[in-house]
């Protein structure tokens, strides 16, 4: 997000000392008047008659400054320095020329000689704060504006300055509070508006964001980045249509904007177009390479446009950029997980702990993570840090690590969520197994349970055998009781999951694509948990399908129903993880980009023997996927037919 920052004070104008010409006396005039060509030709003038003159060329290059030209201000404020170097303002003046050519370490010591022959230089205070923060020394910065906040409690721009050093901290909130007392100073001050939806930006206050940049646009249409900030929080709102017109007249105005063009593409990559993504992303990155973000955003539109190797090499610069970047870090893993190349990417998936607290599963413990070696009578707390699916895929190193060796005399406490609780209860390894949530027992150190790869270094060659789970035989026997008995292929569908994943709208799909399935000859019982509103209409049009999941109550039960199935079709789901760790014979259908656990450009997977992958061709087509599973299923009732 790009916070708007404003010089606090009006340059310091002071008049010459007498006698001065009488064009210096009409430049001031003429300055004064905001008619700045005007005041540079009096100065001119001026310094025609005498080429010396300090406080000629101070106004003069002040007057280069405001036309926009900083290096012949820069120039000429400092020809007058040398021979009249007690002037504050001219130092204060000098200041600002200087940041503006981004020679900010300069800049902070032309105000500091300016404090020091005048403490109370409110002006040269602030500036130096606005300095300091372009040097990445925000708590200095803060503190400068403070001392300014001092001596001028009532100015709007430092408290503005204050804020943005403040936000710079991650202290949104006490940013936030700064921007609102620089708004009640002056209600109409536009940057500030901006730069209190950026705080509210980061508060997640997404609605009153947008508010306080809608009211900054109507005081300044010509400032890009209210534009740019207003387009951030339109696709937080996803509102992404107008988000994309946002960051348009924000490019309007400033077609070099390299951050609008990146969160443009960021769109773009969310309305699933990355090849206009990918013409504006490297546009941005032409214009400034070192932005780690619009990297990652490249790497988005390339996984998209299933250029796996590239996309690779794009998360890999962001992380180069931003080292300490955990999100960064976990996107560079699965790049490399999803072409195969497991060592590395465990190694960058177990940083996604680094840094910013983005990841949502993160758990803070006051003991050590553990990170394999042998126990010495100690007690590891595994614990679930991932969806249900990935709780299932790596149960199977539980009883891995009670045979490795690397619990010496120690013990497992496995914590994993409530619904699958009493489906892993019986798992080998664990001393103990508890839901999430559940107090825990003591213990010494711990590990999330999606780092067990990484500690046994799993390839494509070592992944352990699935450790096969056995339903409880009450409930399976129940289960079996509620199937046809008429010896028809008993096959189980899921075609969606989680709305809350991110990658909901890819992997999941409306029932009505599954038609052709209809009427095939084969019992279809409903295998997801919940059948979406749009789907339940379609359920009477699909005659042989029995919405069997209406009974489930946590996974015991689906793995109980599952196991009595001879076949499962699914999307990329939990139940997939499940019905294949039961050793039930399991179709995935995959998108085009697939989770990075499906590799690419195979039916297999070395995962779960039990499993038959059926993958997007074409980006969105889930069309051709369902009738090629709609030939094999064909086959495979022919199969079983004759098998009887």
């Amino acid at each position: 997000m790009n916070r708007m920052q404003v010089r606090p004070a009006a340059p310091s104008v002071t008049a010459p000392p007498l006698p001065a010409a009488a064009a210096l006396e009409a430049g001031l005039a003429q300055h004064r008047a905001s008619r700045l060509d005007a005041a540079a030709a009096q100065y001119r003038q001026a310094l025609a008659a005498d080429p010396g003159h300090a406080e000629a060329l101070h106004l003069l290059g002040l007057t280069e400054y405001q036309l926009g030209r900083p290096a012949e201000a820069a120039g000429l404020i400092g020809r007058s320095l040398a021979r009249a170097p007690d002037n504050p303002g001219a130092h204060n003046n000098l200041a600002l020329a200087l940041m503006q050519l981004g020679r900010n370490a300069e800049a902070v010591a032309s105000c500091d000689r300016a404090v020091a022959l005048r403490p109370e230089h409110v002006g040269a205070l602030s500036n130096r704060g606005i300095a300091l923060r372009a040097l990445g020394r925000p708590a200095e910065a803060a503190a400068s504006q403070r001392r300014a906040l001092v001596l001028r409690p009532d100015l709007p721009e430092a408290h503005m300055n204050l804020g943005l050093a403040l936000a710079d901290l991650g202290q949104a909130a006490e940013a936030l509070a700064c921007h609102e007392r620089a708004l009640a100073l002056r209600p109409e001050f536009a940057e500030a508006l901006c730069n209190q939806g950026v705080a509210l930006l980061a508060l997640e206050r997404f609605a009153e964001a947008l508010a306080s940049l809608d009211q900054a646009a109507a005081l300044r249409p010509d400032l890009a980045d209210i534009h740019c900030n207003r387009g951030n929080a339109l696709r937080k709102l996803e509102r992404l249509e107008e988000a994309l017109a946002s960051y348009d007249r924000a490019l309007a105005l400033r077609p070099d904007y390299a951050e609008a063009l990146a969160n443009r593409a960021l769109v773009l990559v969310e309305r699933d177009q990355p090849d206009l993504a990918l013409e504006s992303v490297e546009r941005a990155l032409a214009l400034d390479p070192a932005m780690a973000e619009a990297h990652a955003t490249r790497a988005a539109a390339l996984r998209d446009l299933g250029r796996f190797a590239e996309a690779r090499e794009s998360h890999a610069q962001a992380l180069q950029l931003a080292p300490g970047n955990g999100r960064f870090a976990l996107y560079l893993a699965v790049s490399c997980l999803r072409v195969g190349r497991l060592v590395e990417g465990w190694h960058h998936y177990e940083r996604r702990w680094d840094g910013e607290d983005f990841y949502i599963w993160k758990r803070t413990f006051p003991q050590p993570r553990w990170r394999g070696e042998t126990l010495a009578g100690q007690t590891l707390l595994v614990h679930a840090d991932q969806g249900f699916g990935d709780a299932i895929q790596f149960s199977r190193y539980l009883p891995l690590l009670a045979g490795s060796g690397r619990l010496g005399t120690g013990r497992v406490v496995f914590e994993v969520h409530p619904a699958l609780r009493s489906l892993l209860a019986d798992i080998p390894g664990p001393a103990q197994v508890l839901a999430t949530r559940d107090a825990l027992p003591p213990f010494d150190v711990h590990c999330a349970l999606a780092d067990l790869p990484g500690i046994f270094a799993t390839d494509l060659a070592g992944v352990p055998p699935v450790h096969t789970l056995r339903p409880e035989p009450e409930r399976a026997r129940a289960w079996a009781a509620r199937m046809p008995q008429d010896g028809r292929l008993r096959v189980g569908l899921a075609w969606s999951g989680s709305r809350d994943h991110k990658e909901d709208r890819a992997r999941t799909m409306n029932l009505a694509l599954l038609r052709p399935l209809a009427g095939c000859g084969a019992a279809f019982q409903v295998v997801h948990k919940d059948v979406r509103e749009t789907d339940f209409a379609e359920l009477a049009g699909f005659p042989d399908l029995v919405h069997l999941s209406a009974g489930f109550g946590d996974f015991a039960d689906t793995a109980a129903a599952l196991s009595q199935l001879d076949l499962v079709i699914s999307v990329d789901t939990s139940v997939a993880h499940l019905a294949a760790t039961l050793g039930r014979p399991t179709w995935i259908m995959l998108p085009y980009v697939p989770d990075w656990r499906w590799l690419l450009d195979r039916e297999d997977s070395p995962w779960y023997p039990a499993i038959r992958l059926f993958r997007q061709r074409r980006r969105g087509d889930w069309a051709e996927v369902v009738a090629r599973v709609a030939v094999a299923l064909r086959h495979r009732i022919a199969q079983h037919a004759g098998g009887r």
